[in-house]
């Protein structure tokens, strides 16, 4: 039987209100940019063919609090920056992308709704896998079922967090990200702060170039078998769990589709293995060892 799953939306709102807080005072208020480091990090971009674009914020999905036989779960994904390419994108812009995502588009094209990018797709993997659900391309195994009988997609179900604000993009290559070491070290302060207000139970990162300035925003950061590490963020501790974004080279692409040789390989076996170490750590305030294990192929 699988252990109830519930989500406090209370919680997500008051965390919401927090983060809308921090962004309007530090960061951007409707078309007001107001980042300290705008100008240092705008200086710092010199392509001759690129594009900086300003203010592009975070913000955790409708059930991000959840509860699973009494422990917090609490899911972040982090990602290097945004790849649209388009400045002043507020929270409410990013709730309604992965909306969008969620309810028009499909793991696999079918009539009436466009297949998901392989970020999209990958991150569909991994909640996949850490809800239990299995790997697969059907839509009803993305669905979450509450302890109030209802159902919710698993993309409404965590946050997805830049680590940059800002993105600096070539615009004969709009999808590849060309981050400076200025903005990379500017922004993490911003990150801190929004991990903060999250307080994440388990972080999921996605790219290996991004990752040693992630693991730089924690106060302690122990490995505990590769990709898993255990990190501290002020009074808080959480899994952390690195991987390479979906969308690399073969064979690093785990978002084409649902059985790549890294999703096999890698990823699947460390979600499973973050489960057990939940199961063998009372202690711990992740909540993993409740949920019904699944065969990850």
């Amino acid at each position: 039987m699988n252990a109830p799953i519930m989500a406090d939306g209370t919680a997500t709102a008051q965390r919401f209100a927090r983060l809308t807080a921090y962004y309007h005072a530090h960061v951007m208020q409707a078309d007001d940019f107001r980042c300290r480091h705008c100008a240092a990090c705008k200086s710092s971009y010199t392509s001759e063919s690129g594009h900086f674009a300003e203010g592009q914020l975070n913000a955790p999905g409708t059930h991000y609090d959840l509860t699973v036989a009494g422990k917090p779960l609490r899911i972040v994904v982090v990602g290097q920056e945004s790849g649209a390419g388009v400045a002043h994108l507020d929270m409410a812009d990013r709730r309604a992308a992965i909306a969008h995502t969620a309810a028009e588009q499909r793991f696999v094209a079918e009539s009436g709704h466009k297949a998901r990018t392989q970020h999209m797709k990958g991150i569909t993997n991994v909640l996949r896998l850490l809800f239990g659900k299995g790997l697969g391309t059907d839509y009803a195994g993305e669905l979450i079922t509450l302890a109030d009988g209802s159902q919710v997609h698993l993309l409404h179900c965590f946050a997805l967090v830049n680590y940059l604000l800002c993105s600096a993009h070539s615009t004969k290559r709009s999808k590849r990200g060309e981050s400076t070491a200025t903005m990379r070290r500017n922004c993490n302060e911003h990150f801190r702060a929004t991990l903060e207000i999250l307080e994440p139970t388990v972080v999921i990162v996605e790219g290996k170039a991004i990752w040693p300035h992630v693991r730089r925003a924690f106060d302690d950061i122990v490995v505990v078998e590769e990709p898993i590490f255990r990190a501290k963020l002020g009074a808080r501790e959480m899994f952390v769990i690195s991987f390479t974004h979906p969308s690399s080279m073969h064979p690093h692409n785990w978002g084409v589709n649902h059985n790549t040789i890294y999703l096999l390989n890698t990823v699947a076996p460390a979600i499973q293995r973050f489960r057990i170490l939940c199961e063998g750590n009372s202690s711990t305030s992740v909540a993993s060892a409740h949920l019904p294990h699944d065969n990850p192929r």
